[in-house]
């Protein structure tokens, strides 16, 4: 199971995340705006996601640790391991909760 290590727990989680988010320069920051734009369940999202992240090596990085969550929590799930469900699923919240400070920052510097 891929699992990224080591795991923190809430808001220092929360923190690693917008530490690194904050980190992508400004073009970076735009791009991830404009995916942050589409609504996460319309197919679109993932298409802009994917396109933007061959031009971006950011967002290229952010969208493989995406992948990598998601799949640790199928995974998790398939084997009935909640824990580690819970762990994943707690992850995408925090890499969620960082996103959108690190772009409502963006957004009111724009």
């Amino acid at each position: 199971m891929i699992s990224f290590q080591p795991k923190f727990s809430g808001e220092v989680q929360q923190r690693v995340f917008q530490n690194y988010l904050e980190s992508f320069p400004p073009r970076s920051l735009a791009r991830l705006n404009r995916i942050d734009q589409i609504p996460e369940h319309n197919p679109q999202h993932i298409r802009v996601a994917q396109q933007l992240g061959k031009q971006d090596p950011n967002i290229r990085g952010l969208n493989a640790m995406i992948i990598k969550l998601v799949t640790e929590r199928m995974q998790a799930r398939h084997a009935e391991d909640t824990k580690a469900e819970a762990e994943a699923t707690e992850m995408l919240s925090d890499l969620r909760v960082a996103i959108d400070a690190v772009l409502s920052v963006f957004r009111a510097e724009k």
